[in-house]
């Protein structure tokens, strides 16, 4: 009894007594909701002053009702509220802070399916999201698991829409158990609970019934379950404890344990679990009673596992075959469960010890012979960042910087990142395959790329603004946050940050630089790879270390070779000495090429472009060595442009020449040469015994003296010359114009002279825009 209702009772016991409700208040009640019903007018929230008094209770009753301890039959509950459609929500704007945690916006979902208000594919429709986004949101567990799901910040969104009008989610189990109360003479309700005691499975008595499903599977059939009307969580858990008949039968199961099996995610994950074996035996016993036929599923998982799913391990007891962020080679996942040559592997990820063994070995290691080969550059396409700025635009839209990259996306989804956050950002030319990982992106996943179907990221204008990328919270991938909190505890928080933004993460996650089709005509008379000692060279963009480059001590200490960038492919053409045996070793051995529909002939012999009485001749692009076979374009454009000939000119013994091919049948022509020409131009020569670059002026000697094709060198000077910062460079890089014949031109080459480390390009937006790259 509440303060105000006592202090009733003791000042004025008379009024108190007027003002109790009197015995024929639920039959005015129920009444009122009948003619209601006739005269089709709603009965609930938002009644009118009208229907109120309707409900009113009558000041003094015409004959009081008999007193009788007997429960009467419950009154059939009125017809749920109409649910308003996102249409019907859309003028109403939400303001407030977002509050509510992952599991808080789960329960609200699960409340609303449950009562049966609406289905998975219809709330996903009115929120904007797929289902698959919605199914991986719910599957989630924790206060801050899921964060990086659109289903997060939109369904909040969305039941603070409806908070605002005034909706209210019906309790579906409320409802249960006040249909449980008022049942006749105290009797159960029977509702929902079933018998399957009739039903006899081979193995039941021990405990040892086969089970063939995945943890996965279980969770959705329960969720399936439960959604039934009148099926409670506390029957079920008896239900499901029943099916437990061996000596080490489990005293009781809890709605606890039932709701910790359905907020795990894995194929494995509850394996182990009594509620997973309870529940399989259960359904097993439904499917045969309600005359089911077995699924596709089952019928795979019974020969994948013929003495059924093993239950000893939930992914965390040994050690698993799959490695990070990639799955069993020629795999085709079905259901949560990976299909291979091997058979069928649940999907998990690797436990913490194994996340750091991976990790802590990210330094490739290095040849013991005297001549060590070159650590390539290479690009960073999956990395930690650290979000530098944030700032709405129009459309609903907002802009996060990271690092000098815009990414572009809807405020309900970039409210969860904060300036200084740190993010997982994946550049653009980044291929995400097609897998569980990346379901949410599968709608969008419509390019190919070396046979596997993926999403390239793309740059494009979305509301004027370039989005050039994309962000993950950190959080979304557990391999990383693993490593990076053990750093934590061992060198630090501020050490452990610095780290992590040096490291690639593309090949633990699967990622490939997607590739332009770069060649009309097939690349034909591969012999081997590129030799480890030709330095394979590598330009960051501006948007990665403009930090660096415009660092106020070192601005204007540098001075760069600023070239124009060629939209074409790299080129290298090499002589080595035959008298350095040492360097030989690193390069594919020369033999006869052997011919297709000749096996057993003596193939193509080694032509005199390729050997001389002094020096080997080789001509590569940037992962591979060719035989000058008469068909190959790259030896072909280097015999026309005479570089053959003339690199036996220059006075080094070991030297590589790089530059580009570009022509007609290259990068899809978008410097417009006319068809059929090529051309090899020269941007460096690598000395190979060296192992350094030869200086930018004298190779603009050579080329001039030699007559070779010469990258267009703009000038030299610092690069506040261009730019006083990353914006401005890529304005000046916008305005190149167009090249000698006609194409719009890509960008700019920044050339550090003494250190090519430092070298970096502007690749103009104009270009990407027109061009489509």
């Amino acid at each position: 009894m509440s303060d105000n209702r006592r202090g009733v009772l003791r000042d004025n016991p008379e009024a108190a007594r007027t003002n109790a409700p009197p015995s024929g208040y639920l039959e005015n009640i129920l009444n009122a909701a009948a003619a209601a019903d006739k005269e089709n007018v709603p009965t609930g929230t938002g009644f009118s002053p009208t229907d109120k008094a309707a409900f009113a209770p009558a000041a003094t009753p015409s004959q009081p009702a008999p007193n009788s301890r007997k429960r009467k039959a419950p009154a059939t509950p009125p017809a749920p509220q109409r649910l308003p459609t996102s249409d019907e929500l859309e003028d109403i704007v939400i303001d407030a802070p977002m509050r509510e945690n992952c599991d808080q916006v789960r329960r609200k979902i699960n409340r609303a399916l449950d009562a049966g208000i609406i289905t998975k594919t219809g709330l996903a429709g009115e929120i904007g999201v797929s289902v698959k986004s919605l199914n991986g949101f719910l599957r989630e567990h924790g206060a801050f698991k899921g964060q990086g799901y659109s289903s997060y910040p939109a369904a909040w969104e969305y039941f603070k829409k409806l908070d605002a009008v005034g909706y209210k989610i019906p309790n579906k189990t409320a409802a249960a158990k006040k249909q449980k109360t008022d049942s006749a003479d105290g009797a159960e309700a029977d509702i929902g609970k079933v018998d399957v005691s009739d039903i006899h499975l081979e193995g039941e008595e021990t405990d040892e019934v086969p089970v063939y499903d995945t943890c996965d599977e279980i969770r959705r059939k329960i969720d399936a379950y439960l959604r039934r009307p009148g099926v409670t969580q506390a029957q079920f858990c008896r239900d499901i404890h029943a099916q437990h008949q061996s000596a080490k039968r489990p005293a009781n199961i809890h709605t606890s344990q039932l709701a910790r099996f359905r907020g795990m995610k894995g194929a494995r994950a509850g394996a182990t679990s009594s509620v997973f074996y309870g529940a399989y035996v259960f359904f097993e016993k439904l499917r045969i009673k309600e005359k089911k036929p077995m699924t596709q599923h089952r019928k795979d998982m019974e020969e994948a596992w013929p003495n059924g799913f093993d239950r000893t391990d939930d992914g965390r007891t040994r050690a698993q075959d799959l490695q990070i962020g990639a799955y069993t080679p020629n795999a085709t996942i079905t259901a949560g469960v990976v299909r291979s040559e091997t058979g069928i592997a649940a999907l998990r990820t690797p436990s913490p010890r194994k996340l750091l063994d991976i990790m802590d070995n990210v330094t490739p290691a290095t040849s013991s012979n005297a001549v060590q080969p070159i650590q390539h550059y290479k690009r960073t396409l999956v990395g930690v960042r650290k979000v530098t700025a944030k700032k709405k635009i129009e459309d609903h839209r907002t802009v996060v910087t990271v690092d000098n990259w815009t990414v572009v996306g809807l405020t309900a989804h970039m409210k969860r990142y904060k300036v200084d956050d740190l993010v997982v950002y994946m550049e653009i030319d980044s291929f995400i395959p097609k897998t569980n990982r990346f379901f949410e992106l599968w709608p969008r996943m419509t390019d190919v790329f070396d046979g596997e179907q993926g999403l390239r990221v793309r740059s494009h204008v979305v509301a004027g603004t370039w989005s050039q990328g994309m962000i993950f919270p950190l959080e979304q991938f557990p391999e990383i946050t693993v490593y990076y909190h053990n750093r934590v505890v061992k060198v630090g928080q501020e050490n452990a940050t610095t780290e992590i933004l040096k490291y690639s993460f593309a090949d633990h996650l699967g990622i490939k630089k997607w590739e332009y089709p770069t060649h009309e005509r097939p690349v034909t008379g591969i012999i081997g790879e590129l030799s480890a000692l030709i330095h394979k060279p590598g330009n960051w963009r501006i948007q990665d270390i403009g930090n660096v480059v415009f660092n106020p001590r070192t601005v204007n200490t540098r001075t760069y070779q600023v070239t124009e960038k060629l939209d074409g492919v790299s080129m290298h053409v090499y002589k080595v000495s035959n008298s350095s045996k040492d360097l030989l070793d690193f390069f594919p051995a020369l033999r006869p090429l052997p011919i297709a529909d000749k096996p057993d002939g003596d193939g193509i012999p080694i032509p005199p472009t390729m050997q001389t009485e002094r020096c080997r001749v080789g001509v590569c692009n940037h992962s591979h060595e060719f035989f000058d076979d008469g068909k190959n374009i790259y030896w072909e454009t280097a015999k026309t442009s005479g570089i053959i000939d003339k690199i036996h000119q220059i006075p080094f013994r070991n030297i590589a020449i790089q530059g580009e091919l570009v022509g007609s049948h290259i990068q899809g022509n978008t410097m417009r040469y006319p068809e059929g020409k090529h051309e090899f131009v020269v941007f460096g020569i690598w000395d190979i015994g060296a192992k350094e670059y030869l200086a930018f002026k004298t190779v603009e000697l050579l080329c001039k003296t030699l007559g070779i094709a010469h990258v267009p060198v703009l000038g030299y000077g610092p690069v506040t010359k261009y730019g006083k910062n990353v914006k401005e460079l890529l304005a000046y890089a916008d305005n190149l114009g167009t090249g000698k014949y006609g194409g719009i031109k890509e960008g700019l080459i920044f050339r550090d002279d003494t250190n090519w480390n430092h070298s970096f390009k502007v690749i103009s937006n104009r270009w990407l825009n027109m061009t489509g790259k």
